[in-house]
């Protein structure tokens, strides 16, 4: 089964700013709300394209107790600089995220929008449907909110406004 889900955000920051901090695996700690760890990041070139190949980990839970580590391998690349990075998920059960990320310059601002198709069995669809529609909004959510704020995942202040890596402050 196959599904297309679409998400927009408008964010008041450059393009550059904005696509440099998605560009950064490190980055979606903390921005996604599942992602607990990210692994085995590696560096490459893609289809003539930079891009990166890497493990990540999302802990699902109920209340706050943690009931299944899911492991997922990602492949990120760096299509067209300051305007698209195309992402792949995988994960069991036979679960596929293609994922795009266009961004268009508003001035010194960007209009991002997040287009993604799942392929899934059916039998887990609806669940896996839902809970990436709920992720991604929070993590759009998140990446406007902290890219306008001097604020870092962990609470505290970014030094230098300018500088975006999320593990300052990790």
């Amino acid at each position: 089964m196959q599904h297309k889900l679409e998400f927009t955000v408008h964010i008041r920051r450059p393009v550059s700013v904005v696509y440099d901090h998605l560009a950064q695996p490190e980055n979606f700690i903390g921005l996604q709300p599942l992602l607990s760890s990210l692994s085995s990041v590696q560096e490459m070139e893609i289809n003539n394209k930079r891009g990166y190949r890497y493990g990540t980990v999302e802990t699902f839970r109920i209340g706050p107790i943690p009931v299944l580590n899911n492991r997922i391998r990602v492949q990120t690349v760096l299509t067209e600089p300051d305007r698209q990075i195309d992402t792949v998920v995988q994960s069991k059960p036979h679960i596929r995220l293609d994922v795009q990320y266009q961004f268009t310059p508003l001035g010194d601002e960007t209009h991002l929008v997040e287009k993604m198709l799942i392929s899934v069995p059916a039998w887990v669809g609806g669940y896996v449907v839902r809970t990436a529609r709920r992720v991604q909004e929070q993590t759009l959510a998140n990446l406007k909110h902290w890219l306008e704020t001097e604020e870092l995942p962990d609470g505290s202040l970014r030094m230098d406004p300018i500088s975006l890596s999320m593990s300052k402050g990790v």
